[in-house]
């Protein structure tokens, strides 16, 4: 949840600019194909002269006479049938292999420069950024929604820093564990140098369970967030974080942080705002124990922050406004 917080509140900074697949019948019978003829039954010969009549001849294939001392007739030979021929069996037909269909390809990030999600406006002294942040912690499950109105309000000294852009924002978050709700008024601190946003800090004053604690946190040197990048190319930074709580009647001890951002591609991401073309980047830190991976997602043209994921946490907007306007999706 620390780093959903803390991740949050980054979100923050970026939106009020400061982040940034047939068998054949058997027909052939006797004689080669025609049926086979009935047998008629031969003449019976006439015997020598006698006064003996000629028998009838009968049905029977050898008739045999009727009295008479003739020689006897040769028996007519009952014709044999001529047998079928056996038919030759009709080849199996192949069958038709099955296609397997092909498993539908992950999207790969398009070509275009990250250049393509700066937004010089937001970086701008007037410019008003309003936005709806529904987060998910990945541990305990508790959903934050969180309500932002940003304003950059003047130029001014920060710390070691001059002539920095102030932002002011009024956060609220909802919780579906109330212990987690809190207001809380950010003063962010930063500038434009370029392409290159540099983060020089932040003052929190936030409200909980009738508490109102004031945190500073700023950066030595500068955190830098790069848009000068194409697909594939990244850069390295280490800064140290320093801290300051009005609650804390110790020094907090300052954490020096190397990460490495690298500009992944342009990409079509669909959160409940809508769908959007975006810029993906991943960031790694390597300072602590293990290395922890946050990917971000930032809008073409407006700049404004679409989505974010790190160590099972994840953040994604619900609607924003810049300068009262509505930002479309796609």
């Amino acid at each position: 949840m620390r780093t959903l917080v803390f991740l949050s509140s980054l979100t923050l900074l970026a939106s009020a600019g400061l982040s940034g697949c047939s068998n054949d019948n058997n027909n052939n019978d006797a004689g080669g194909g025609d049926p086979t003829p009935t047998p008629t039954a031969s003449p019976t010969p006439s015997p020598s002269p006698t006064a003996t009549p000629s028998p009838t001849p009968t049905p029977s294939p050898t008739p045999t006479p009727t009295g008479g001392t003739g020689p006897t007739p040769t028996p007519t030979p009952t014709p044999t049938a001529t047998p079928t021929p056996t038919p030759t069996p009709s080849s199996t037909p192949t069958p038709t292999p099955t296609t397997t269909p092909s498993p539908t390809p992950t999207p790969t990030p398009g070509t275009g420069g990250a250049l393509a999600c700066l937004n010089s406006s937001l970086h701008t002294v007037g410019t008003r950024v309003e936005q709806v942040i529904r987060s998910t912690d990945g541990d305990s499950g508790v959903v934050l929604t969180t309500t932002s109105d940003s304003t950059i309000t003047q130029r001014t000294s920060f710390k070691s820093y001059s002539n920095a852009l102030e932002s002011v924002s009024d956060v609220e978050t909802t919780a579906t564990d109330p212990t987690y709700d809190s207001t809380s008024t950010t003063k962010g601190y930063g500038d434009l140098d370029g392409s290159t946003y540099k983060n020089y800090g932040v003052i929190t004053e936030a409200s909980a369970s009738g508490f109102t604690i004031t945190t500073t946190v700023w950066n030595e040197p500068p955190r830098e967030t790069r848009y000068d990048l194409d697909p594939g190319e990244s850069y390295s930074q280490t800064y140290t974080i320093k801290s300051e709580n009005s609650a804390s009647p110790f020094p907090i001890p300052d954490q020096t942080v190397t990460t490495t951002t690298k500009y992944i591609g342009r990409e079509s991401v669909t959160v409940p705002a809508g769908t959007f073309d975006t810029c993906r980047f991943e960031e790694s830190d390597g300072s602590g124990s293990s290395t922890a991976t946050t990917t971000s997602w930032m809008a073409v043209g407006t700049g404004i922050f679409v989505k974010s994921v790190s160590d099972g946490d994840e953040s994604v907007l619900l609607s924003a406004k810049i300068n009262g306007v509505p930002v479309k999706a796609e």
